[in-house]
């Protein structure tokens, strides 16, 4: 079941260009937001590509670089409630699109969120509230990430914030089974090789 709000305001357009969709947009011109857009996507792809899976964060996120699902969605929490509303809608219809098969993995990129981490944070909260609610949490994982992300037990400073900083803010929603056949193919990818290497003792 989706939010539903009692304000009544214009619809925001939502726009298309190719694997690309902007939701929420705010720019003047098809040009500026096809730019602005293809950028966002360029930029996170590349995190993606050299930090994720070049720095081995994630082996198998190599052969997610080929079939994820990239949206841009300019819309916040705090700027009216029915943006707000429209904003979680937008993500429970993602995640509903990924059960539906559409994608196997979807990055919704969060830019107006880039400043504050809290507000994030609550954003992050509120979606997984949802999904419990709707009953899509036993379907759907989500994983976040942010230029200024501090895990609770951290220093600001703390190396290990890093694997959870990206270049934008990022709800990483994934298919639990896939999530749980990539756990069993590390386990027996880590087993094999130890085997291969001399360590036979099981």
């Amino acid at each position: 079941m989706l939010l539903r709000s009692r304000n009544v305001i214009s619809s925001i357009p939502c726009k298309r260009h190719g694997a690309i969709r902007t939701l929420g947009c705010r720019y003047s011109t098809k040009n500026s937001v096809q730019e602005k857009d293809q950028e966002i996507v360029r930029i996170t792809t590349n995190w993606v590509r050299t930090f994720v899976y070049g720095l081995n964060l994630c082996p198998f996120s190599g052969g997610v670089l080929k079939t994820m699902n990239i949206v841009v969605n300019r819309k916040h929490i705090n700027k009216s409630n029915t943006e707000s509303v429209d904003l979680c809608n937008d993500i429970l219809r993602e995640a509903q699109d990924m059960i539906d098969g559409k994608s196997p993995t979807t990055l919704i990129v969060l830019p107006e969120f880039n400043d504050n981490f809290s507000n994030f944070l609550e954003l992050c909260n509120i979606i997984d509230a949802l999904l419990e609610e709707n009953k899509l949490d036993k379907r759907i994982q989500v994983a976040s990430f942010h230029p200024l992300y501090v895990f609770a037990d951290s220093d600001e400073d703390s190396a290990d914030n890093y694997t959870n900083r990206s270049p934008h803010s990022i709800i990483h929603l994934l298919l639990v089974d896939e999530v749980i056949l990539t756990h069993s193919l590390t386990i027996l990818l880590t087993h094999s090789l130890t085997y291969h290497l001399g360590d036979k003792s099981d």
